[in-house]
């Protein structure tokens, strides 16, 4: 488009948005009278100060400091594990779907315009199976465990009962972790990207006898076998494939093998001898060895007890209101992660059925779709759904492409829209007519029914936050937590419309803000304190399996021998008690000239740029500037490429080629300043690469979080040769 066009664009545009303001105008007494219930809620106060030092300052919900209490109804207050607060669901919704897989019927080639040939999947519908149903499935695969692992205990002389999980999420493995639960058995949790280093560490440190693996998952650890001698496995449960077979060759050889129907049939034959579980699980009793995703090396194993779930999975129900049974989850995410996990037990127990999928098949453009046919999220039409912000910047990019090559009149609809409907959202006022006109097929590519978005795993950027409350019509409520506080414990509540920010302390937890002097962030700083995030919570894990010392490091009593875990991460509270991630420790460099930068800032707004894909931003405390390694956006960049009569078409050719390199990383420079980086903080140098992150790669956690050892370690030579060069 000439610049001509792009003006009289820009003119009409703002025709529309003046006259989107008239009427927002002539309607803003009517819109405010509907909405000031929410309005009220949005201007509560979040959290209160409760206690504070001179380097320290505790907050907890303000509900708690002024005894107010919940207004949620908890089926389970009297529920002294997992299991018993699954039991009494089921009491409530035997007869109910539960969960829900989609039948693969078999698999074809495709051919790709570029010549290659990818295989995807023909399906068919979604099977559903009833709480009944899956009650007596895991209490059968419970037994069958139980079973096994008292066999294998007797000939070993051992007494553990750690069960390994090692699967991608599907009903299976829910089924798994429900019998382990009932039995009173700890489920070992490990990511099914994980390396085999990695892996094979879980399995030896966790000591278990027993691994349940999905087909998928055996293939990835063929070192149990060549190191026999170095762990306990005795035996392997396998969940099968819809369309692949496994054949007995692929296992390793000396280790007891059951698929799924066998090890529920060998519970079916024990019920009269183990009619239920002979130790029933109480709320001090570990429940889950939750290994982390090994961001800064070997994964460490936190150890969650009942009562850490219990306490997690209390808190959410107040941020998604009405959840229950006219609500759909799709479940996609690992379950090894405690995202998902307590996202998925809140769901079963308020009767929400849960649909599962996985990343291949999520959309239209899964990369298991064929042409033409419909993703997961299409067919379930689920009203709650669970991303990483990866995920969401991926869409925001997308739509944003898709803009860019509508007819002049839709884009200018467009932007007239989210201009429009971004400033009514922030007064809480809604826009049905343009919700239906503009937005309703980008809700519509997630099943048309979405009401509540959930994002966790890494800090989501406030303009990705912003397109998709717009986009979605629905709330997307972000919250703070890791693995060692099992899950989230501070929440966004859908009235409040303050973008960058984690919301306040849930009920049951205290968040502390603690001075970090080496990196001059204070509890006295103005406007709002700052400081390392400290957490206390019946959620707080009770430290790392076998690692006394990062356990005294991470986990510390005070006098009142009330437990803190210090999470790294450097936090901000603002005068309505919210929280704000502004910082972490690991992150923060100082570079020669003394100046202070965070990478995971710089990364976050760097990814909102069209071009990149992936970004790592490395400093060298040494010297006086910052790098990166981008990751192109293929698209775009062929995009480009066209523009700039550039003849390769390949992603690889075009990550060499000068032209490409010095275009992209201006707009990226363009794009920081636009974002208000400091030039300290801006990358003076960029290489870009063509090798794809994802976590079977092992550069970044089934969260996309990166990887920085592994990352600098692969790209040492391109660092190195960034500051041999002189920085512009």
């Amino acid at each position: 488009m000439s610049g001509v066009g792009r003006k009289i664009e820009g003119l009409i545009t703002n025709l529309l948005i003046f006259f989107g303001d008239v009427v927002a105008l002539i309607t803003y007494i009517p819109n405010y009278i509907l909405a000031l219930r929410d309005i009220t809620m949005s201007q509560r106060q979040r959290a209160l100060p409760s206690g504070s030092s001179e380097k320290e300052i505790i907050y907890d919900h303000a509900d708690v400091v002024e005894n107010r209490h919940s207004n949620v109804n908890s089926f389970y207050k009297d529920a002294k594990s997992v299991y018993e607060q699954w039991k009494i669901a089921v009491e409530r919704f035997k007869h109910r779907d539960c969960v829900g897989y989609r039948q693969i019927l078999s698999e074809e080639d495709e051919k790709q315009p570029n010549g290659k040939i990818f295989q995807k999947y023909v399906m068919g519908g979604y099977t559903w199976l009833s709480y009944a149903e899956i009650e007596e499935a895991a209490d059968d695969f419970g037994r069958a465990l139980a079973v096994l692992v008292g066999k294998n205990n007797r000939e070993k002389e051992l007494s553990n009962n750690n069960i390994v999980i090692f699967s991608e999420t599907r009903y299976e493995w829910m089924v798994a972790f429900l019998g382990c639960a009932k039995y009173n058995l700890t489920v070992v949790t490990l990511y099914s990207t994980l390396s085999e280093e990695a892996v094979l560490h879980g399995i030896v440190e966790s000591e278990a006898s027993i691994l349940v693996a999905s087909a998928d998952g055996l293939c990835k650890i063929k070192r149990i076998e060549r190191e026999r001698s170095s762990h306990n496995v005795s035996t392997i449960v396998w969940f099968p494939n819809q369309i692949d077979k496994v054949t007995k060759s692929e296992f390793p050889k000396n280790i007891e093998v059951f698929n799924y129907e066998q090890c529920l049939q060998l519970g079916r034959n024990k019920r009269e001898r183990m009619p239920g579980p002979r130790n029933p699980a109480s709320l001090s009793d570990l429940a889950v060895i939750m290994y982390t995703s090994g961001s800064t090396g070997l994964p460490k194993g936190v150890m969650l007890t009942n009562e850490n779930l219990l306490a997690a999975i209390e808190t959410l129900p107040e941020y998604i209101q009405g959840i229950g049974v006219g609500d759909t989850y799709i479940g996609y995410l690992p379950l090894a992660h405690v995202l998902e996990l307590t996202c998925e037990l809140i769901c079963v127990f308020y009767g929400c059925r849960i649909g599962y999928s996985s990343p291949h098949t999520l959309s239209d453009k899964g990369t298991k779709i064929r042409k033409g046919d419909v993703g997961d999220a299409v067919v379930l039409r689920p009203t709650l759904l669970t991303a990483v912000p990866l995920v969401m910047d991926r869409i925001y990019k997308g739509v944003l492409d898709l803009v860019k090559t509508m007819s002049t009149p839709k884009r200018i609809l467009f932007n007239f829209a989210m201009t429009y409907k971004g400033r009514q959202v922030a007064r809480l006022f809604p826009t049905p007519i343009v919700d239906f006109i503009v937005f309703r097929k980008i809700k519509n590519s997630l099943g048309g029914r979405v009401r509540y978005l959930l994002s966790g795993g890494a800090p989501l950027s406030a303009s990705t936050h912003e397109f998709m409350k717009i986009c979605f019509s629905c709330p997307v409520i972000q919250g703070y937590g890791l693995t060692e506080t099992t899950g989230g414990i501070s929440c966004v509540d859908k009235y409040d419309m303050e973008l960058g920010q984690v919301g306040g302390p849930t009920r049951g937890a205290s968040i502390k803000l603690v001075d970090w002097e080496e990196g001059n962030y204070l509890v006295t700083d103005l406007p709002n304190p700052r400081g390392e995030i400290v957490i206390r919570s019946k959620q707080v894990a009770g430290g790392y399996y076998k690692n006394e010392e990062k356990t005294e490091e991470a986990f510390v009593k005070d006098s009142n021998g009330d437990m803190w875990f210090y999470s790294g991460d450097i936090g901000e509270i603002d005068s309505m008690g919210r929280l704000k991630i502004i910082d972490r420790k690991k992150d923060l460099v100082k570079l020669a000239t003394g100046e202070y930068v965070s990478l995971g800032k710089v990364e976050m707004l760097i990814k909102t740029n069209r071009f990149v894909e992936c970004v790592m931003v490395y400093a060298e405390s040494t010297e006086n500037y910052t790098v990166c390694v981008v990751v192109p956006n293929e698209k775009a960049t062929l995009e480009l490429a066209t523009q700039l009569e550039i003849e390769s078409k390949s992603i690889e050719e075009l990550c060499k080629n000068e032209k490409i390199k010095q275009a992209i990383f201006d707009d990226i420079k363009a794009h920081g300043q636009q974002k208000k980086l400091d030039r300290s903080e801006m990358p003076q140098k960029m290489v870009l690469t063509p090798l794809v992150w994802t976590p079977d790669t092992g550069l970044v956690t089934d969260s996309f979080k990166l990887k920085r050892k592994e990352l600098s370690r692969t790209f040492a030579n391109e660092l190195a040769a960034m500051y041999k060069q002189r920085a512009n």
